[in-house]
C-alpha cells in the first residue's frame, strides 16, 4: 500500500467541507490566483524564519522583500495588505525587538522544523507539518508558530491599532 501523506490544512479543508477537499487535494483544482493574504502571511513566515535563525534583520527584510514586492507591488501603498504596509509594520517588529527582549529564546538550528509521524499502526496513514520555531520560554522548551491574520474586524483594530 502506498503511504497516505496528510496536513494540518488538508485535515481543516476536510471538515470545512468534504467537496472543498476533494476539489483541492484529490483533483488538484485551485483558483489561479492567490489570495494577497496568504501571500503577505507567506511573506511574512519566510522573513521571521531568516530573522529567527540569528541572520540579521537587514537579511529577513530582504527576504520579504524578494517574497511579496513582485505580488503586492502594485496594489495601492494606503491599503493594508499593499507591499509598503506590510514591509512597514514587520519593520516595526524588527526595530521593537532590537530594543527590547523577546520574551523567548530562539533555537536557530530549530527554524523550520518538517516532521512526520504514523496515524496508524502500519504507518500507511502519515501525518506531516513544520513547526516555525522551537524556542525556551519561561524555561521550557515550546513550539512557536507564526501567525498573521487575514482579516481585520472591529475588534482586531480596536486591539491593535
Amino acid at each position: 500500500m502506498t503511504k497516505l501523506y496528510i496536513d494540518n490544512t488538508t485535515l481543516t479543508a476536510t471538515n470545512t467541507c468534504d467537496m472543498k477537499a476533494g476539489l483541492r487535494y484529490v483533483l488538484g483544482y485551485t483558483t489561479a490566483d492567490e489570495r494577497l493574504e496568504l501571500s503577505a502571511g507567506t511573506a511574512v513566515h519566510e522573513s521571521l524564519a531568516v530573522w529567527h535563525r540569528g541572520e540579521g534583520v537587514t537579511n529577513a527584510l530582504t527576504r520579504f522583500d524578494a517574497e511579496y514586492k513582485g505580488i503586492a507591488g502594485k496594489v495601492h501603498a494606503e491599503e493594508r495588505l499593499s507591499f509598503y504596509n506590510v514591509r512597514r509594520v514587520l519593520s516595526r517588529f524588527y526595530t521593537y525587538f532590537r530594543d527590547n527582549p523577546l520574551p523567548y529564546t530562539p533555537q536557530k538550528d530549530l527554524v523550520e522544523v518538517v516532521f512526520e509521524a504514523p496515524l496508524d499502526d502500519h504507518g500507511d496513514i502519515m501525518v506531516m507539518g513544520r513547526i516555525d520555531l522551537m524556542a525556551v520560554f519561561q524555561g521550557r522548551m515550546v513550539v512557536f508558530v507564526n501567525k498573521t491574520t487575514g482579516s481585520l474586524n472591529d475588534w482586531g483594530k480596536k486591539k491593535w491599532p
